[in-house]
């Protein structure tokens, strides 16, 4: 990755800011991309891709790179971004001629929590945040 390359903007939702922020689940189902975040305050935050060509999660300890470059060059960019100058996109869309015909323009969407980072590539401009405040309490079965 060159993240140097990349042109990052600050995606704003509800959790842009949150400094504790974990994955509980992603789930790809029936072309719906769902994603459960937590905070520290039990808060979920549920975000919905309706439109995703590809998307992939690496653990946060793979992207030491990517932190390093965040810290030094985009230090307010907080957990949610919009990558400008992807080279994950274009890698894609160069091998893939199909991908803008039949998606049109694609955003590279990046949210960063506390051990993973979630890429998604989407044409969507603003997908769907839900909030629901103190209502995920963690239970033995979904820890």
């Amino acid at each position: 990755m060159e993240y140097d390359k990349w042109n990052p903007e600050k995606w704003e939702t509800a959790f842009s800011e949150i400094e504790w922020l974990f994955m509980e689940s992603l789930i790809d189902n029936k072309s719906i991309l769902t994603i459960l975040l937590t905070d520290n305050k039990d808060n979920l935050f549920e975000v919905t891709f309706n439109n995703y060509p590809a998307y992939r999660n690496i653990l946060e300890e793979y992207r030491l790179n990517l932190w390093g470059i965040r810290d030094e060059k985009w230090p307010n960019l907080g957990n949610a971004w919009i990558v400008k100058n992807s080279d994950w996109l274009t890698d894609l869309t160069e091998s893939e001629p199909l991908l803008n015909h039949h998606e049109g323009k694609l955003n590279h969407f990046i949210i960063c929590t506390q051990d993973d980072v979630i890429e998604i590539l989407s044409n969507e401009s603003n997908p769907m945040v839900k909030i629901n405040r103190k209502s995920f309490k963690k239970t033995a079965n979904n820890i």
